[in-house]
């Protein structure tokens, strides 16, 4: 084997080490550590309310992507950071919940509850997501 060619194959596994490295401290949008707290279907189960905790610094592309892979079917997500106290969350309520009007007027109006701060709903295909620390705008936030 002669030198020039040693030479290549030596740069070239260097820089393809380095490639490995480099892509190596890249975090995945998709690797975010997601707990569901409660969910609410509706009887016929076509319309699923969820609430989620998620923790550390999350970016809207990652809960995109979670979100696409919770499915459709009238899906309303909603994801409080853990900073958030439990006792600010209505879990139990979103759980005993009789109907979906019920379930949004908990979410909605319901008193001395914490802001969540991504929604997603998904009625057909793609799930449209909020940033409501962004956007408070939106019929997904609060």
């Amino acid at each position: 084997m002669g030198v020039r060619r040693s030479t290549a194959i030596v740069l070239t596994l260097v820089f393809f080490a380095a490639g490995i490295s480099g892509c190596a401290d890249k975090k995945d949008p998709a690797d975010i550590s997601v707990s569901k707290l409660a969910e609410y279907s509706d009887r016929l189960g076509q319309t699923n309310v969820k609430l989620y905790m998620y923790s550390g610094d999350i970016e809207v592309e990652s809960i995109k992507i979670y979100s696409e892979k919770l499915g459709c079917r009238m899906l309303h997500a909603y994801f409080y950071p853990d900073t958030v106290p439990l006792n600010e969350i209505p879990v139990e309520e979103i759980r005993s919940a009789k109907s979906f009007a019920e379930v949004q007027e908990i979410l909605f109006n319901g008193e001395g509850y914490a802001r969540w701060r991504f929604a997603s709903r998904c009625f057909s295909l793609i799930p449209i997501v909020t940033d409501c620390q962004e956007s408070r705008v939106s019929d997904n936030c609060r």
